[in-house]
Parts: structure tokens; sequence; C-alpha cells
């Protein structure tokens, strides 16, 4: 098995690359879009996402067997911790996939001196090749949806209009944030994150501390990916400031769900109690509704300790749908495993 920076592949192997992946969706994922139309496409794409991030924070490896591509597998340092990705052509998993994964992720953990990395996901095959070498699975990731046939159009032009009635307050929406926006971004929302990191039952022991940089560096990640659109609602009080936002993400691969997984809804400490968060919301689906005649659903993956927004969604319609996990694989287990 042969592992490959993919910064270093040559045009042939971009090339092996493309089919890998029309393979990839052909065989698991027949439900999407495989948008590049070849492998120069491809290539193009795939080169734009790693650039967006730094090269000591993040790292894509593709796996080749025999000279055919077989899969891939990233590592990326967040914020928060260290997490990673990874695909292959294989149902189950073969071991030697296993350890070359790991073994990239103990040095990059031992360079960043971390103590564990973190994997997740929704899709039922790469769960069950996550759980076969024993990490310990730290939570549960529901998703709840809201399908396009179940929204109740009624009951969101009451909310809407039950709002407009009693607040006077300049909306905006936005498919792309603009740059000279960031700082007010940031106010608004870095404050937030730090909030849900104190009631992450995962997290809130962690201590992690999130800095300006961080926050510049997650919005143009946000703003400069190739393959997802962005819708944004956002409010602004008297003084321009910007004092709530909720965002959904629209992959090109599959136009049929809108996720606010991955999207954001936030509104400022001192607006709060005034369903700022529920109007905004019901605004963005009555907006998808009338003007995307694609969708068939909506998807969020907020958490029920999130137990504010989680009940919103609930008088919204959003139903429980799928369930995935994140799994902790420690400094310790990656050492034991690699030594079997």
């Amino acid at each position: 098995m042969k592992v490959i920076n993919t910064k270093e592949l040559t045009d042939e192997l971009w090339e092996k690359y493309f089919e890998f992946y029309q393979k990839l969706y052909s065989k698991f994922y027949p439900d999407l879009i495989f948008t590049p139309n070849n492998w120069k496409q491809f290539k193009e794409q795939r080169l734009h996402e790693i650039n967006n991030l730094q090269n000591d924070k993040y790292k894509e490896f593709s796996l080749l067997e025999q000279d055919e591509m077989v899969g891939w597998f990233d590592r990326f340092l967040t914020p928060l911790n260290i997490i990673f990705g990874f695909d292959t052509i294989y149902t189950d998993l073969p071991d030697e996939i296993y350890k070359i994964i790991f073994r990239e992720l103990l040095n990059f953990m031992c360079d960043k001196n971390k103590t564990e990395v973190c994997c997740w996901s929704y899709d039922e095959r790469k769960l069950n090749q996550m759980v076969k070498p024993g990490p310990e699975k730290v939570e549960d990731y529901p998703i709840s949806a809201l399908l396009k046939e179940n929204i109740d159009v009624k009951l969101l032009r009451k909310f809407i209009d039950d709002f407009e009635n009693r607040f006077e307050n300049k909306i905006s929406f936005l498919k792309k944030f603009p740059a000279n926006l960031f700082e007010k971004y940031s106010r608004l929302v870095k404050p937030i994150y730090e909030e849900l990191l104190k009631i992450n039952p995962v997290l809130k022991n962690l201590n992690i501390v999130i800095t300006d940089d961080d926050m510049k560096e997650t919005f143009s990640l946000n703003e400069n990916l190739s393959y997802t659109t962005n819708y944004y609602f956002i409010m602004w009080n008297e003084n321009e400031e910007m004092i709530a936002l909720h965002q959904v993400i629209i992959k090109n691969n599959d136009p049929k769900t809108i996720r606010c997984n991955g999207g954001f809804t936030c509104v400022r400490n001192d607006n709060r109690g005034k369903g700022i968060g529920k109007y905004l919301k019901s605004k963005m689906i009555l907006y998808l509704f009338e003007n995307n005649p694609d969708f068939k659903m909506i998807t969020s993956d907020t958490m029920p300790w999130n137990k504010h927004m989680f009940r919103i969604n609930e008088e919204l319609g959003f139903k429980p749908f799928k369930t995935g996990a994140r799994f902790r694989f420690t400094k310790e287990f990656l050492e034991n495993y690699l030594n079997k």
C-alpha cells in the first residue's frame, strides 16, 4: 500500500483519483451527485480546498494499492481538537489501512502535543469501520429533519408576522458573507462559540480557548469551499451591530438536502428572549420553500443539550431522522493498536 500526500499527485494519479471517486459514488453514494466533469476539474477543486487550509494544520493523503487509488484520509488541527476523516472503496477496512492512518495520526499528535484525535460519521458503513478497532464512543450525534411536505407554511407565516408586528429590525439576506463584515461577525459569533463550549458535555472540561486567528481561519474556510453554497439571514440593530444570524448550507453533490448541520444559529445575549432565533429560522425555511424547488428536506444536528435551539426545531416540525456517533482515539489507544 502506497501513501502519497495528495498535493504531490502526478496528473496520471489525479486521473486515478478521479476514477476512484466515480466508483466510490456509484458503489456507496448512488443518491449523491459527483459534480466534477473530468479529472482536471476534480484536481482544481480538490487543490482549492486543500490550499485553503494551513499546511501545518491540515494534510490529505491518498492511498494506492497496485497502482490503483483505493482511498484517502486526512487530519486537521482545529481550534477544538484534532479531527480526521477517511473514505475507501472497501466495505470492511483492511488492517493495513488502519495502521497507516493511526501511524500518521500518532506522529501528528506528538508533533502538536495533543493526547487524542476524534472522528465522527452518520454513514453506517463508516461507523462500522470506526467501531471495529475498538475506540471509545464519546457520544451519539442525532440528526433531525424537516421534510418539505411537512412544512407548515401557515405556521411559519404566523411566527414571522407575530415577530414583525412586535419588533422593527433590519434584516439582510446573503449568499456570500463579505470579508469586510468579519469583525462584526466575530463579535457576534465568538462569545456564542465560547458559551456552547461551556455546556457541551464532551468539551466543557478541556479548557479550550478560541482565538481571533481561529475565528478568521474558520470564517475564511467556511466562505471559500467550492462545493457548498451558504445562505444567511442576518439581523442588525439601530447601531448597525450584528445581533443575530441563521445560516444553512447546500452541498453541490446533494442539492435536495439543506443543512443546518454545519451551519449556525445565534442571537446576541442581550437580545435573547424575543424569539429572534425562531423568527430567523422560520424566515429561512419559508424562503427555501418558496425559492428552492429542488430541496426535499432540511436537516439539523442540534444536540439535545442545546435545549433552547432543540425546542425551537421541534416547534418548527423537525423530527428524528438518523443517528451518527463521535469516537475518541487516544495516544495510548493508537500506540497499543500499532504494537499489536
